[in-house]
């Protein structure tokens, strides 16, 4: 069973509440409610009994009443009943209108008709704003037709909260419910869920799907509108451009890329040219599966290691798109980039730029060790000459010389701590299989 702490917390708040008019109660809980509850699903009956106390209080009704209205609490129903309760409590203190007698009928007749509680009906009592009518609407339809209550689950989970209640309305709830395409709607659901977010806001969502399920919904157009519009939503340099040109020219490596590169730019000052669109656009259509590794390495490194506010100054587009313009050009710059360097040994992206432009990239595809050692020694990469070449490679056997020999060192003359340590492991091994052999 589920116990919504925050829920509980504004009950104590309410209940502790004054109220100078009649028509809200102060609740005193007797005991700690979760205890309370615990040990009244456990069948403890002193407790059962100080639970039916709480859940008069919040009803405002006695004892008696109360067992008149429920003919006994059962326990696979009591934390639906305290959740009707506590709405009850809520809207009687913040309103002042509130039909008390009659919305007590309708919230035990509620409670009797769900025969057997399911998530969503609590979801219904605790995370809409729905009336004790209307929830008792959906009792009754759902009672008819269960197979409608994981249709009416999915939508609470698809649809956003606002101040921690859901944004879908009832009438909207309603039409999906009593719409004759509901159980294909519940069946194909992820098919469907890109249309219903994207029209979320939409008060006749329900009769467009069904023109469109008419028509011969096409998921795969949702999908695509549904990505656009999620990486157009976050604030950033993408806001103008156009949807249709996305849409037309969708891959999904390609709108993959143009959030990636929101990211890596998110923080610094917006720019919005002509030009800066045009680019953006260009990157856009000419990203490919062949290419999208390597471009995503170039974006990685202007987001983790450029600074923030910074980035279009170090990393300007101009640049970004003449690299991957080179890596689409030469195939040895691609490889460069994927398998030669490990990009954050580079000190920044116009160096990237200038290696690329400029350098024998074959030769260079072809010793990535002579690549990594000219790096960490703040080398000219591009100028490298053929001289270069044989003085690093020299300099790279002399290293790998000393290193193997250090390694025998080691081997035939260990360190007598080191050996000391691994003896002595040796014994604890021994000795713990000696023990399990014993047992």
């Amino acid at each position: 069973m589920n116990i919504n702490t925050s829920n509980y917390q504004k009950i104590q708040t309410f209940t502790q509440y004054k109220s100078t008019t009649t028509h809200h109660k102060d609740v005193s809980f007797k005991g700690n409610y979760f205890n309370t509850l615990s040990h009244a699903i456990r069948g403890n009956e002193q407790k059962i009994a100080d639970f039916k106390s709480n859940i008069s209080a919040l009803f405002g009704i006695s004892g008696k009443d109360l067992t008149k209205y429920t003919q006994g609490i059962k326990r696979d129903k009591i934390n639906l009943l305290y959740k009707l309760a506590e709405k009850f409590n809520l809207e009687s203190y913040k309103n002042h209108n509130f039909e008390r007698k009659k919305t007590q009928e309708i919230a035990f007749e509620i409670y009797r008709n769900v025969k057997k509680p399911q998530p969503v009906h609590s979801r219904l009592v605790q995370e809409t704003n729905y009336t004790f009518a209307q929830i008792k609407q959906f009792v009754d339809t759902t009672n008819k037709e269960p197979q409608k209550l994981e249709l009416a689950d999915k939508l609470l989970s698809t649809y956003p909260t606002q101040l921690s209640k859901s944004t879908l309305t009832y009438e909207t709830m309603e039409k999906f419910l009593s719409s004759k395409y509901a159980q294909q709607i519940n069946k194909n659901y992820n098919d469907y869920k890109p249309f219903i977010e994207l029209n979320e806001e939409n008060p006749n969502i329900v009769e467009q799907l069904e023109q469109e399920i008419i028509n011969g919904y096409n998921k795969t157009t949702y999908q695509k509108r549904l990505k656009i519009s999620e990486t157009l939503k976050e604030e950033g340099f993408l806001n103008n451009l156009s949807i249709k040109e996305l849409e037309r020219n969708y891959q999904e490596e390609r709108i993959n890329l143009l959030h990636n590169m929101q990211q890596a730019y998110s923080g610094d000052r917006i720019q919005n040219s002509n030009r800066f669109n045009e680019i953006l656009l260009n990157i856009y259509n000419s990203t490919n599966k062949s290419n999208n590794k390597a471009r995503n390495a170039v974006i990685s490194y202007i987001q983790t290691r450029i600074e923030i506010n910074k980035k279009f100054e170090k990393a300007p587009l101009e640049t970004v798109e003449r690299i991957f313009k080179k890596i689409d050009d030469d195939k040895q710059a691609q490889i460069f980039i994927e398998k030669t360097i490990d990009i954050n040994e580079l000190e920044s992206i116009s160096q990237l730029d200038e290696i690329l432009q400029k350098s024998n990239l074959e030769k260079l595809n072809k010793r990535p060790d002579i690549v990594s050692y000219g790096l960490a020694r703040k080398m000219n990469i591009s100028e490298l000459s053929h001289k270069d070449f044989k003085d690093i490679d020299t300099q790279i056997k002399k290293i790998r010389y000393e290193n193997k020999k250090y390694q025998e060192s080691i081997y035939y003359h260990p360190n007598p701590i080191v050996m000391d340590l691994h003896r002595m492991k040796i014994k604890i091994a021994s000795y713990i299989e000696r023990t399990i052999k014993k047992a």
